[in-house]
């Protein structure tokens, strides 16, 4: 098993080559579409859905460690993608 300290040090590294990554994608490709099911999600938002999830997994331990349980019986984790994707759209549609 991996000690917290290297498992720190493979999230460290793995965000720099995914920086790297979207730092290298053209302007004009971020709005192409990527997948067809669902909403149709675009690189930019597949990109929103990778930062959303990131800032979720905290949450998740923390409900574990203090409940002892994961989410909510009957979360449908579909729905919470779509939803957490427009809801940043939202946001920064705010922001313009």
């Amino acid at each position: 098993m991996s000690s917290p300290n290297e498992i720190a040090d493979r999230l460290r590294t793995e965000g720099e080559k995914n920086l790297e990554f979207f730092e290298s994608i053209p302007d004009r490709v971020w709005d192409q579409r990527i997948y067809e099911d669902g909403a149709g999600w675009s690189v930019r938002d597949l990109l929103t859905h990778i930062v959303e999830v990131e800032e979720s997994i905290p949450r998740l331990v923390k409900r574990v460690v203090d409940t002892g349980r994961g989410v909510p019986e009957g979360f449908d984790l579909d729905v919470y993608n779509e939803k957490t994707v427009n809801d940043a759209a939202a946001r920064k549609a705010d922001k313009l």
